[in-house]
């Protein structure tokens, strides 16, 4: 559900558990803005710390890199939860010359415990106790915001650092005003939706008992909070929620739930924490491309707020409004359910329409099983045929190749024969041609024999 108006402030039920919750509203959020001056020289000697948390590495270069070139000298405690990534730590450190952390730098190993709260509150508190002004930042990803955790990352370190003219002007407004204990980036839109109590009022104000006893959570009170857990702040400011880690039963261990624990709890108490100390809190414009090139002297009211204090008027406003926008969400949602009726009775239409189609559908599909089986029934039947009438060919061909055998062995033996009878008839005919010849012989031998005789006695008679 959308936020509704509710005077200066929104109201929403979207993550509460049990309330809806209060925050400050666009117009009221720009008047509680921290005028900032970029006209204005460079701070006097203020000492300046910074906390980072190192858990990404990537993310880690891109943090010290902003600080670089952005910050005049400063205290650096980096804190982070392996040997490993301590190393890789010093190595971006060492690649930078004259870097604004030189006069005092430190890199402590701890455990992986309790995110940026723990490590902030246990050793990046204790570092920076000397320091007039600090910075806490981590190297955040979240990884449950995968559509805009980088976005997110890169706009808060805009809006808390951007450029040194930046820098200079969030610096010297904590100068000029002594009592000004925390500045914070406002809310983005990407991440409104995040400014909300969520499951963690109930755990908020167990720890609230603990370690301020005379204070008393209000439900009505408005929601103001550093979202994404990186802000300025006056190490006083911050010193009355030192103890919170030794208030807690325990610390959750990883991995922790995306709400509803005494992390996402401790994040939302830093702006009571500052009230408490008895100091102000501010918030941060946006500082877009625009903001970085120019000039800005935001407009500000002397109107001041507490997180501590009831809005009632404002809150029961804010219900009245809810119950309005819940009325005319009622009627969508009877429009809705009219319109989800007739989309009933068309989808009910479609699925007698798509039974229809069914049926006429297996029909068909029997039919063409049908004459599938009879085609088959058809097929085998003639494959039948063809198998008979291959095989009386087959027989066929085998009683012609046997008689075309015998016919050929007939015709061997008939062969044979006459090449006996002709070589007989060839030996019989040398023979008698043998005694032709001598019987010729013979004859011309006596007929020659005879002529002589007769040529003898006609030669006498003469």
């Amino acid at each position: 559900m959308d936020w509704v108006d509710a005077g200066d402030y929104q109201l929403s039920l979207d993550g509460a558990c049990g309330a809806p919750t209060l925050r400050l509203g666009p117009e009221l959020e720009s008047n509680l803005a921290l005028p900032l001056n970029y006209n204005t020289a460079a701070p006097k000697c203020c000492h300046i710390g910074v906390h980072l948390h190192c858990f990404y590495m990537k993310e880690c270069e891109q943090i010290l890199e902003s600080l670089y070139s952005s910050f005049p000298p400063l205290d650096l405690i980096v804190t982070t939860d392996t040997l490993a990534k301590k190393a890789a730590i010093e190595f971006f450190l060492c690649k930078y010359i004259n870097a604004p952390w030189s006069q005092r730098l430190e890199v402590i190993v701890i455990a992986n415990l309790g995110r940026n709260v723990i490590p902030f509150l246990r050793e990046g508190m204790k570092f920076l106790k000397s320091c007039t002004l600090a910075l806490h930042l981590h190297t955040k990803r979240s990884p449950q915001h995968k559509n805009y955790g980088a976005e997110w990352l890169d706009t808060l370190l805009q809006d808390l650092i951007g450029n040194t003219r930046r820098v200079n002007a969030i610096i010297n407004q904590f100068e000029e005003n002594p009592n000004l204990g925390l500045v914070m980036p406002r809310s983005r839109e990407l991440v409104k939706h995040e400014i909300n109590w969520g499951a963690n009022f109930d755990i908020a104000s167990m720890l609230v008992q603990s370690i301020w006893p005379s204070q008393k959570l209000d439900k009505m009170a408005p929601m103001v909070f550093p979202a994404g857990m990186m802000f300025w702040f006056k190490p006083k400011a911050m010193e009355p929620l030192v103890g919170a880690p030794q208030a807690l039963c325990s610390i959750p261990i990883e991995p922790i739930l995306d709400d509803g624990t005494a992390l996402h709890a401790i994040e939302r108490l830093i702006v009571h924490c500052c009230e408490i100390s008895g100091m102000n809190w501010a918030l941060l414009n946006y500082a877009n491309n625009s903001d970085l090139e120019t000039d800005i002297v935001d407009n500000t009211s002397d109107r001041k707020i507490s997180v501590w204090q009831p809005e009632q008027e404002a809150y029961m406003q804010g219900i009245a409004n809810l119950f309005i926008s819940h009325g005319k969400l009622r009627l969508g949602l009877d429009e809705i359910s009219r319109e989800r009726d007739q989309i009933a009775q068309h989808r009910d239409s479609l699925e007698k329409s798509l039974e229809h189609t069914q049926q006429q559908y297996q029909l068909q599909l029997q039919a063409i099983v049908e004459h599938r089986d009879s085609l088959e029934k058809s097929l085998e039947h003639t494959q039948q045929q063809y198998q008979l009438q291959l095989q009386a060919i087959v027989e066929h061909r085998d009683s012609l190749e046997k008689s075309l055998e015998h016919t050929q062995q007939q015709y061997q033996l008939q062969l044979q024969a006459i090449v006996e009878h002709r070589d007989s008839l060839e030996k019989s005919l040398t023979e008698r041609e043998g005694e032709l010849i001598a019987i010729r012989s013979s004859l011309t031998w006596r007929m020659i024999t005879k002529f002589k005789h007769i040529i003898h006695r006609f030669i006498s008679s003469e």
